[in-house]
């Protein structure tokens, strides 16, 4: 129909369509809001009217069943074309348009959506099936980006991120993603205008991709139970089915939900599946994914799913798959049957035909018959002869001659019981062959086995069981003979009671309860008592169908004596099944279980099938927690020097959420010398909670320079109950900052330090604001036990009295192991030169040879003539690696002529690691070898040590580097797999990297946040701290600042 035949309104109504996405899915709810209409039903009344003049296409129906549409591109492009036409035509011919530039019609449009969120927050919006697809584009076209920043910003009730929460419930997770892209393009764009805020915003984008890469993906058993609860949407639990990174668990995942989705999602989640399972790389992997997952698929994609079983080339897996099918598609049956026979293992073929034969038609008895004949096994083809025969009587002969040619007398006697179902006659035969058997416990059950038929034969068996040495195997076998003989009972149970491993022992007992009432308390007092967790859980939900309302409580009391919570909470909810009653305490345990336990992910893959919503909830937060306390510390650690002064009361409230103690405490160490008195009593407070010694120091050695008095007592009361070593640092830390009036309370605390050592190195250090605890101090020393620590602590205090230095070498001289004795008179020799030369000769006794070249090395400083005999040594050492870092490290000391020596050595060493290192030292002082070193690196074979030795030449040669090369190396960095290593290779190329201009930088910086948003968030947040230099560089304290809140904002939003 042509456009020019619709009445003015109706081509109004056609018009405004052309603000829509061109590939927008057109809903009557959001028509209603296009056309400002309060009614749905008129919406899609014109809708239908449009659809009925050919000029929109009918679209997928919504869950709902409600009509949806599609604008052809062509009515596209002439309703966007009318939407900006002038009101008046040029030509005659031409139609008139609504004169709308079409910045204003999208803010039409939003300013009528914006109409119905609640306090003009757009992640409030209703959903109908468009806004959220396309609000980012519809305000980018505005020309209100700013807005978009505002939006990627917002905060639901609940304090997550509100955007993104309304998107992931539509199963819109890959939209947020894009919208999260395209923001930071926008700021990139005109980086040259506001440099500092679109990199600080470069920084908030990337946390929040890598918060999303971060996030755990819950186990399946949680997503269903989600779905099925409805606590998530089909939409929510199809995406997130669909993010799982393992084929296998994809398509279980996928399996599950089939039956809890709407039926629009159903194909969906059906075709996805069943590709999933296609793109498995082993047959194997391919037939056990198909088989559970056909139980699932609505009978319509079968044909679909058998495809899939015929491409697999494996007969035998081939063979696995069709006979799943053949329940549901009995055509199938023929092709299962040869695809057995051409499986190549006699015990497959067995198992696979004989699992078949009751579903085959009598067509096809002679097929399996000839499958059969073709097992190579004695025991195996005799097994399938026996069961075939249930079929075809007239071949028992052949199967009672397939099972005497069977070699093993066990395995005999099994095939001669089963064939006496149909010839009685044989069951003398088979008790000649079972009294044949060596093995105690094989004759016994062979003959317990055989009393079902010949129960005559009890008393021998009986006999036979009590032979049988193993307590577990002669337990099970009398428990068995109980059940006919009740008089062996009492044997029995003694027996049991032998067995040691109360698993094992609550075992067998359960089993005997099952036929002897009487035994099932002594089963149930002994599952209470099994040692292991994850058995008792199992022991007492075995036993809970026959639990009277008395024996209920023992087993509850059993339950939660249990050590982990996990199986406290599986064992309760397994009782629940039976006894409904105890379901809210049973629900309790599984509560704390999923917030408490260290295995979060196997408690709520075993506890979440009979959860209510309300709890699936709370499995759900913690499932999705992310594991990133260190690097949060890490960070905030790197912060905490020039902190944004609005920023720091945010700061320690997040240390609340950091669960992990010691990183808490770094978190605090950070943050506690920048804050104000009020905020420190806090910290204080947080560190008390610590219950860490090394945690509790940690956090309080980083104090003010200004602490009131109150507080400092409070800390110094906080260090008194950590350990001495701990103690000691956190107290030499507080005195180098406090006042000579507040020092007295610092050595009441130092001289509480029951270790001689660490009290000694406090008082030497509180020594030199306080002379008058230089007596102390020096007493404190001597009474230190071991020579060699005892002479630091009187060389320190020879600073301050140096009539202690004859003292300190004489203890010295004491130290029988020459390396420390060398060690000890070098540190002497510093206050006191003449001993040098001792130590030289020291230094020359020393046996090993790695030693002697390290002390002979120190010693070349202060004696240059060494260096010869220091390079003699080093290459007297036989590990390469330990004499290339020996050589290395004389690298700069070297003359001229001893270098090429030294050069040469290096180019001579077979190890490429040892080769590589040398070298690189030596670059320091030959510039002319770097490109060698370099060279070096690259060409180590093995990928980690490639890596980890490319950070070699940064470290030490990154300031002579020249700004090509610096791009070359950082694209290699930005390359490396190993998380750790390209983190140390940034830090060593930061601060070079932040003299380079903006112009330059910039477009670098882009390519490193590019990497950085698909890494997970502590690896970012670890690589971007020693990329400060570089952020400084280009966006200073804005973006310092906005990358801080960013940080609180994305471990609130996703904690």
């Amino acid at each position: 129909m042509s456009i020019q035949q619709l009445s003015q309104k109706q081509r109004a109504y056609f018009t405004w369509l052309g603000v829509l996405a061109a590939d927008a899915t057109i809903t009557p709810q959001m028509a209603a809001t296009l056309w400002d209409m309060a009614s749905e039903g008129d919406a899609l009344e014109i809708l239908a009217d449009l659809h009925n003049q050919a000029l929109l296409l009918p679209s997928a129906a919504l869950a709902d069943g409600a009509k949806t549409y599609q604008l052809q591109d062509s009515f596209h492009n002439l309703a966007l074309h009318l939407l900006t036409a002038p009101t008046t035509p040029k030509h005659p011919d031409d139609l008139p348009g609504l004169g709308i530039s079409l910045a204003d019609a999208h803010a039409a449009l939003l300013a009528k959506y914006r109409q119905q969120t609640h306090n003009n927050l757009w992640h409030t919006l209703p959903d109908d099936g468009y806004i959220h697809q396309h609000l980012v584009w519809h305000l980018e076209t505005a020309g209100r980006i700013e807005e978009i920043h505002s939006l990627l910003r917002e905060e639901s009730q609940t304090g997550g991120n509100g955007w993104f929460e309304v998107r992931e419930k539509l199963g819109q997770t890959r939209g947020y993603i894009a919208d999260i892209s395209r923001a930071r393009e926008l700021a990139e764009e005109n980086w040259q205008e506001s440099t500092p805020q679109v990199v600080g915003l470069q920084c908030r984008y990337a946390l929040m991709m890598a918060s999303l890469n971060s996030l755990p993906h819950i186990p399946v058993e949680l997503l269903v139970a989600l779905v099925k609860n409805h606590v998530w949407t089909g939409e929510q639990g199809l995406a997130s089915a669909l993010q799982y990174p393992e084929p296998e668990e994809k398509a279980r995942a996928l399996g599950d939900l089939v039956k809890y989705l709407p039926p629009n999602l159903t194909q969906r989640a059906v075709l996805e599946a069943i590709a999933t399972v296609n793109s498995l790389e082993y047959d194997s992997d391919r037939a056990y994914t198909l088989i559970p997952l056909l139980e699932k698929l609505p009978s319509e994609w079968l044909q679909a799913a058998l495809t899939v079983a015929r491409s697999i080339e494996d007969d035998r897996y081939r063979a696995n798959a069709l006979s799943a099918f053949t329940e549901k598609l009995p055509e199938v049956l023929p092709e299962t049957l040869t695809a057995i026979g051409l499986t190549q293992s006699d015990r497959d073929r067995a198992t696979l035909l004989i699992a078949l034969l009751e579903k085959l038609p009598s067509e096809l008895l002679e097929v399996a018959l000839n499958i059969a004949r073709s097992i190579q096994d004695e025991s195996n083809r005799a097994t399938a002869l026996i069961t075939l025969a249930k079929q075809l009587p007239e071949i028992l002969p052949e199967a009672l001659t397939a099972a005497r040619l069977i070699q093993d007398d066990s395995s005999r006697v099994y095939a001669l019981i089963s064939l006496a179902k149909q010839l009685p006659e044989v069951l003398a035969e088979a008790l000649t062959t079972a009294r044949l058997i060596q093995d105690e416990s094989s004759r016994a059950n062979a003959l317990i086995s055989l009393a079902e038929q010949l129960p005559e034969v009890l008393a021998e068996a009986l006999t036979a069981a009590r032979l049988i040495a193993d307590a577990w195997y002669r337990a099970y076998a009398l428990s068995d003979i109980a059940q006919k003989l009740p008089e062996v009972l009492p044997e029995a149970l003694t027996t049991i009671d032998l067995i040691e491993d109360s698993r094992y022992r609550a075992d067998v007992l359960r089993e005997l309860a099952k036929k002897v009432p009487e035994v099932f308390p002594k089963a149930l007092t002994t599952a209470c008592w099994i040692w292991d967790g994850e058995w008792r859980a199992y022991a007492l939900i075995g036993l809970a169908d026959k639990l009277t309302p008395d024996l209920l409580v023992e087993a509850i009391n059993g339950a939660y004596s249990i050590n982990d919570e996990r199986f406290t909470a599986y064992a309760l909810l397994g009782l629940a099944e039976t006894f409904p009653e105890i379901l809210p305490e049973a629900l309790s345990a599984a509560s704390l279980a999923i917030e408490n336990s260290e295995s979060r992910e196997y408690a709520l893959s075993v506890l979440t099938e009979n959860l209510p919503p309300d709890l699936l909830q709370k499995a759900l937060k913690f499932a999705r927690l992310i594991q990133d306390e260190f690097a949060r510390a890490y960070v905030l650690s790197a912060l905490g020097e020039e902190v944004p002064k609005d920023w720091l009361r945010k700061a320690l409230s997040a240390t609340y959420a950091i669960e992990n103690k010691l990183f808490r405490g770094l978190a605090l160490n950070a943050l506690t010398e920048k804050l104000p008195p009020k905020l420190l009593e806090q910290a204080l407070n947080i560190a008390v909670a610590l219950q860490d010694g090394e945690a509790r120091a940690l956090a309080l050695s980083n104090l003010p320079e200004k602490v009131p008095l109150k507080l400092l007592k409070k800390a110094l009361t906080i260090l008194s109950s950590v350990s001495s070593v701990y103690c000691a640092d956190a107290l030499k830390a507080l005195a180098k900052k406090l006042p000579a009036n507040l020092l007295k309370t610092v050595l009441s605390t130092a001289r509480s330090l029951e270790d001689e050592e660490s009290r000694a190195s406090v008082l030497i250090d509180l020594a030199q604001k306080l002379p008058e605890v230089l007596p102390e101090a020096l007493a404190a020393a001597r009474s230190i036990e071991d020579e060699f620590p005892r002479t630091f602590a009187l060389i320190e205090l020879g600073k301050q009295l140096p009539e202690v230095l004859t003292e300190a070498l004489a203890t010295a001289r004491s130290i029988e192991d020459e390396s420390q004795r060398t060690f000890a008179l070098i540190e002497l020799g510093k206050q006191l030169p003449e001993v040098l030369t001792e130590a030289l000769a020291t230094a020359r006794l020393i046996e090993d040879q790695e030693s002697r070249a390290f002390t002979l090395r120190v010693l070349a400083e202060k004696f240059p003539e060494v260096i010869p005999e220091a390079i003699s040594a080093a290459n007297l050492i036989a590990d390469e690696e330990k004499r290339a870092d020996a050589l290395s490290s004389l690298a700069g000391k070297l003359p001229p002529e001893l270098l090429t020596e030294v050069l040469t050595t290096a180019r001579s060493m077979q190890n490429e690691i040892s080769r590589a290192f040398t070298l690189i030292r030596l670059a320091q002082t030959l510039l002319e070898v770097l490109p060698e070193a370099i060279s070096a690196t690259q060409s180590i074979g093995d990928e980690q040590f490639r890596e980890q030795f490319s950070i070699y030449p940064l470290k030490f040669l990154a300031e002579k580097l020249p700004p090509e090369l610096l791009i070359t190396l950082l694209t290699a960095i930005l390359s490396m797999k190993d998380e750790y290593y390209r983190a140390e290779a940034l830090s060593a190329l930061a601060f070079r990297l932040s003299q380079i201009p903006s112009d330059t930088l910039f477009p670098l910086w882009q390519e490193i946040v590019d990497i950085l948003s698909l890494a997970t968030r502590p690896t970012l947040l670890q690589d971007i701290k020693v990329l400060f230099p570089v952020i400084l560089a280009l966006g200073g304290e804005v973006a310092k600042a906005e990358f801080a809140n960013a940080v609180l904002d994305v471990t609130r939003w996703w904690q």
